[in-house]
């Protein structure tokens, strides 16, 4: 009977430790040891953004931009990008841009080139924006998510913070005068976004992250609390990116309502614009999205530059009293979107970085 009662015994204890161990023990802190080496390919996909960046800049200053740099940059990045974010590039920004560049200035709706400190086509877009800023998410979201979705290794998660713009550090700043490792790309916008007080945008992409890693690095397979982690993440991301193109917004609105604006307050309105529509365009064929690509083209619609019709842009410059309450709509049409509060769209206004000196 003593026999009995000791196996049946032993056999609770055995169920209960394999209970135990199929709980997925979450840590407080990010491994980041392996991180230069796991994610050295996405490195320079950031480093080639980096660059292109820089290369497509000249343009402000009248330097003709230099078309065999930018290929070689792009090419980079454009195997990862969608097909339709790329081809605009391609066939459109790009030989637009290179072309526009050089140090002659701008006539509007005739000619593109310098105005204020950037360089605009003659709609008054600044192509180098929308292009860095949607490569964001046409390149680094898109191909982000495809490892979050297929590799199920340790790895994936370094691949991802590199693709978003951190480091395994999370400095959720970037101020390089204060960390060693600083935000950069859509980090470093979302965490402007982020109040830091443990609940916010970017807080919320370090938690997921930390959790896919321990999902990943486990021995047990969980696939509802990898679902979790990889929602969190992109959730987050995607939220963060419509948070700071609704900050733009409300900056682009404050410059072209204000009394008589000089040249700097109008080139520095546009220029804002053309980054809210990076943006958003970015996200435009992407798949596992929350915005809709119809959603997407309404607010094309909105900001004047419907997809595949000349755009409208200066519209915004000449007739500001009717056209500047459609880009607003833009606002409210993310706002819905999104679930976001009315206080949220209040601290989207902050640059909570500078705001908190961190």
């Amino acid at each position: 009977m003593k026999r009995i009662l000791f196996l049946l015994t032993l056999g609770l204890v055995a169920c209960d430790n394999t209970e135990v161990d199929k709980e997925l023990v979450i840590p407080a802190k990010y491994d980041g040891a392996s991180y230069e080496t796991n994610a050295s390919l996405e490195i320079q996909m950031t480093d080639a953004l980096a660059s292109l960046s820089a290369e497509m800049k000249k343009g402000r200053i009248g330097t003709k931009v230099d078309a065999s740099e930018i290929e070689k940059y792009f090419s980079v990045l454009r195997a990862s990008s969608s097909d339709y974010f790329a081809g605009l590039i391609d066939s459109d920004w790009m030989p637009a841009l290179i072309e526009n560049s050089g140090g002659q200035l701008f006539d509007a709706g005739k000619q593109g080139g310098l105005y204020g400190e950037y360089l605009f086509t003659q709609y008054g877009i600044e192509n180098e924006q929308v292009i860095e800023k949607g490569l964001y998410a046409a390149s680094f979201y898109n191909q982000a998510r495809k490892i979050a979705e297929t590799e199920k290794t340790a790895a994936a998660s370094d691949k991802i913070i590199a693709l978003w713009g951190a480091h395994p550090d999370f400095a959720n700043s970037n101020n390089s005068s204060l960390h060693s490792n600083p935000d950069k790309f859509i980090a470093n916008y979302i965490a402007r976004r982020d109040k830091n007080d443990g609940l916010g945008l970017y807080t919320n992409i370090q938690n997921g992250l930390i959790k896919l890693q321990a999902v990943n690095s486990a021995s047990t397979d969980y696939p509802a609390e990898r679902a979790e982690a990889i929602q969190e993440i992109f959730e987050n991301w995607e939220k963060g990116s419509a948070a700071t193109a609704i900050n733009y917004i409300y900056g682009a609105l404050g410059k072209l309502s204000s009394t008589n604006p000089d040249e700097a307050t109008i080139s520095s309105a546009m220029h804002s614009f053309s980054e809210v529509l990076g943006f958003i365009l970015g996200f435009r064929t992407v798949e596992d999205k929350i915005i809709s690509d119809a959603e997407i083209d309404e607010i094309l619609v909105l900001l004047n530059t419907p997809e595949g019709q000349t755009p409208t842009t200066l519209n915004l410059l000449s007739n500001p009293v009717e056209e500047l309450p459609k880009v607003l709509q833009v606002i409210s049409k993310l706002k819905a979107i999104y679930g976001f509060s009315d206080l949220e769209m209040e601290d989207f206004k902050q640059n909570w970085v500078s705001e908190q000196n961190r």
